[in-house]
């Protein structure tokens, strides 16, 4: 397989610019709003027996976890969009209690601070999971996802025209819902852009169909790439990740009105009035005050591929009939107080990877890899920092 081009490694960064113009230097290119959570992933008894990488070994692995918005630009949380989950597991790493610490908790022993707000010691090593709300990804290759890029231009939203609206509905060519309260978007353009490419129709289906969630610890997150692992045994096998929260799943707000096809075209009903009405960081607020009350967990299972699954297309799901193993729990404790050391400064790449895993064919997971440390490098230097990395990843 050949390595992506450093041209395209750098088209694919700065193509996201005209997408999301209020994005703020110095931060993600996308996903570039988030909030930062700590805890402890612990492996079942089973996952060693698929995977012998080193966080499934059963011990008590500290984790530093990146919850955020898809979007490059500081919206409101109230707005319809994809949410991430990034996890980094320390393999062998602990966190120990800083007894010389001021105290600063009232939920914590005198004169001890947050074991999670520590950073990780000992003899560790760091892998990654890259993950968002939807099961597949809208590009087969890294040429592809510039043309995605490229198609996702924000424009000013206008109301459509009457000509245009009954032109959609005599071809039964949908028009993007306005997305009430927002005068920009790159929608209408990845619309057009997906109706020639029907690999990213599946990913444009999952966003229609987006609700606001009621925590970013009540979503399912998918990481859509196969991966190759091998177990104890020396078996190989490809698979998929997902974490699913313990608590379930849950949307808040009415459903925006399904509108039948003569009233979409002749009266368009703009979407998500109820967001509106959201406090602009309900998500981060909740999620501090969920930790503040009790941990958060999630189940990271794995999903293993049949012989006749395509693992180098991660625009196609798998069917859900295929065995699935619970590898472990993912318990979160506490948003740490530093967000810039414990979250924003974080690098998460999905090809950082322990032995016992590897990148399977899919292209686009290694060519995510090359353009995330590329990202990295260049997020560090607009901070102010060296931009040195890990294993050179982002």
């Amino acid at each position: 397989m050949a390595e992506i081009s450093p041209t395209l490694i750098s088209a694919l960064i700065d193509e996201m610019g005209p997408c999301f113009p209020e994005n703020v230097r110095g931060t993600r290119p996308i996903h570039s709003k988030g909030i930062g959570a700590a805890g402890t992933f612990v492996a079942t008894r089973a996952a060693a027996e698929y995977c012998r990488a080193r966080h499934f070994d059963g011990s008590s692995i500290p984790v530093s976890v990146r919850f955020s918005n898809g979007n490059g630009q500081p919206d409101p949380d109230g707005r319809l969009q994809v949410r991430g989950m990034a996890v980094k597991f320390y393999a062998g790493g602990t966190r120990e209690p800083d007894h010389d610490r001021e105290h600063t908790d009232p939920n914590t022993i005198e004169g001890i601070g947050r074991v999670e707000d520590q950073p990780v010691r000992g003899n560790y090593e760091e892998t990654d999971l890259v993950m968002m709300s939807v099961p597949m990804f809208m590009a087969q290759t890294a040429d592809r996802l510039l043309e995605f890029e490229r198609s996702y231009r924000a424009q000013p939203v206008r109301r459509d025209s009457f000509v245009k609206r009954f032109k959609s509905l005599v071809t039964m060519c949908p028009l993007i819902p306005h997305e009430a309260g927002y005068a920009m978007s790159g929608n209408e353009g990845f619309l057009q852009w997906a109706r020639k490419y029907a690999p990213a129709q599946g990913f444009l289906l999952e966003n229609s169909e987006l609700r606001l969630p009621a925590s970013y610890a009540r979503l399912v997150y998918h990481a859509v790439h196969a991966f190759e692992v091998e177990g104890t045994s020396g078996v190989r096998r490809m698979v998929r990740f997902s974490l699913e929260p313990s608590d379930g799943v849950q949307a808040i707000g009415p459903p925006d009105r399904a509108q039948r096809p003569i009233e979409a075209a002749m009266r368009p009903v703009p979407q998500n009035e109820f967001g509106r009405e959201l406090d602009v960081d309900y998500l981060q607020r909740e999620l501090r005050e969920r930790l503040d009350y009790a941990p958060s967990r999630f189940n990271l299972r794995m999903q293993i591929a049949d012989p006749h699954d395509d693992t180098a297309d991660p625009t196609k799901v798998w069917p859900t009939s295929r065995r699935r193993v619970l590898m472990g729990t993912l318990t979160l404790t506490h948003v740490p107080e530093d967000q810039v050391a414990a979250c924003e400064e974080l690098s998460f790449n999905p090809g950082r990877l322990l032995p016992g895993m590897g990148v399977s064919d899919d292209p686009v997971l290694r060519d995510r890899a090359a353009v995330y440390a590329e990202s990295y490098r260049r997020r560090m230097a607009a901070r102010g920092a060296s931009g040195g990395c890990p294993m050179g990843l982002s």
